[in-house]
């Protein structure tokens, strides 16, 4: 049997001028999120197929670059970006070129449905 999953269509980003709101959105949405379903002092791996990995803790202030996003930023803007949870029981994959995120385990989902970030309104695919 396979976790479950959900697939997000997040191409709306781009429509309306409402990258900016909807980018806000869904960062803010998605570090409630991680804290919900981390531990106090458990850390997320964070993943750019480009890039070095990094472990962060969604409780503690993530450093910045110079354009305001975290090092691994939560929208795929060109590059995919991976967040998962360090046993593998839910992650957070963005997809740039389908322009999708997935979202795997039930814990994660769950939370998502609770606090649904705004962009994540398209299911293009689900298991659950």
């Amino acid at each position: 049997m396979s976790a479950p999953y959900i697939k997000y269509d997040v191409s709306d980003i781009y429509k309306d001028n409402k990258y900016e709101e909807l980018y806000k959105n869904l960062e803010e949405k998605m570090e409630n999120i991680f804290v919900e379903c981390t531990k106090e002092n458990e850390y997320v791996l964070a993943l750019d197929w480009q890039h070095r990995r990094y472990y962060f803790n969604p409780r503690i202030e993530s450093i910045r670059d110079e354009f305001g996003e975290w090092p691994v930023p939560i929208f795929p803007n060109g590059d995919y970006y991976f967040f998962i949870q360090k046993e593998f029981k839910w992650g957070f994959l963005g997809h740039p070129w389908e322009k999708s995120i997935s979202i795997f385990g039930e814990e994660l989902i769950q939370s998502i449905e609770q606090k649904k970030p705004k962009l994540l309104k398209k299911i293009v695919d689900k298991n659950f």
